[in-house]
């Protein structure tokens, strides 16, 4: 039922889930490097995911083709639109983007959160995950100092700005995004620190244990709250749709009071009198 009431916003969400795989999986596949075999002028470039198969040929190509249509109808329409729709909605009166207007309930489910001036923040929220993965995907050797440095870095500038703009209308939602902000900038600081270390392994599988321990439970707190605030607004139309029926004037039916049955609920007629005075 509540899937129903809410089938725009469940869908909405799904999409947005659905966009950092489907960014990773285009990424990948876009991800190309070059073998140094000398001076030959054969063709060194070859998949980043399998040096093995040559970049372009082949079995890539259609790989490479699936990525680019994947790219241009879904992830660059769909990050485009969320972080210009605020400016194009201004302008929903001219033709050109009178379709925006279609969009209306798609868009508010991301927007809703925000205040009126930063309706735009989940166009941001999705480029800062397009620079991690592009980040991740063109660091060729694989370091994991580069990797971490580049989520403290990022994700600290970004918590800054969030911080200081107070882009959200509720306080609650800025203390939990800044909470796993900082949670996941703490955890990548710590693993840099204690990377080199000897006791690197175990140390490093309790903090992990320890951190997605907490962040788990508040997700889950998260989630009962949702589902809490769904039950109690179906008892409350429940209630209230038995007390407007408990309300209702019964219907009449005997001819001996004065009155005839009607087909109207809660309505009724006097009938004709039979005999004149």
């Amino acid at each position: 039922r509540c899937f129903r009431r809410n089938s725009v916003a469940v869908l909405a969400t799904l999409i947005l889930l659905s966009y950092t795989k489907v960014l990773e999986t285009v990424i990948t596949v876009l991800a190309s490097t070059k073998l140094d075999i000398g001076n030959t002028t054969a063709n060194n470039s070859v998949w980043l995911a399998d040096g093995t198969v040559l970049y372009a040929q082949t079995t890539h190509a259609f790989l490479l083709a699936a990525g680019i249509i994947v790219t241009a109808t879904f992830l660059i329409p769909y990050t485009t639109i969320l972080l210009l729709a605020p400016w194009i909605q201004t302008r929903s009166h001219w033709k050109m983007f009178a379709w925006i207007n279609k969009l209306k309930p798609f868009l508010d489910t991301y927007q809703a959160p925000f205040k009126d001036q930063y309706r735009y923040w989940p166009g941001i929220l999705l480029m800062v995950r397009v620079v991690l993965y592009i980040v991740f995907i063109t660091n060729e050797g694989n370091s994991i100092n580069a990797n971490l440095l580049a989520i403290i870095l990022i994700l600290s500038f970004y918590s800054i700005i969030t911080s200081r703009l107070s882009v959200y209308k509720h306080w609650p939602l800025s203390v939990l995004e800044n909470y796993f902000l900082i949670n996941l900038i703490f955890l990548s600081t710590t693993l840099l620190y204690i990377k080199d270390s000897p006791s690197y392994n175990d140390d490093g599988k309790i903090l992990l244990s320890t951190s997605g321990g907490i962040s788990l439970v508040v997700s889950i707190c998260i989630i009962i709250y949702h589902l809490y605030v769904q039950i109690k607004d179906i008892k409350y139309f429940k209630s209230i749709s038995k007390i407007i029926k408990f309300n209702k004037p019964a219907i009449p039916v005997s001819i001996h009071d004065g009155f005839t049955d009607v087909s109207n609920y809660g309505s009724c007629e006097y009938r004709e009198p039979l005999l004149e005075d």
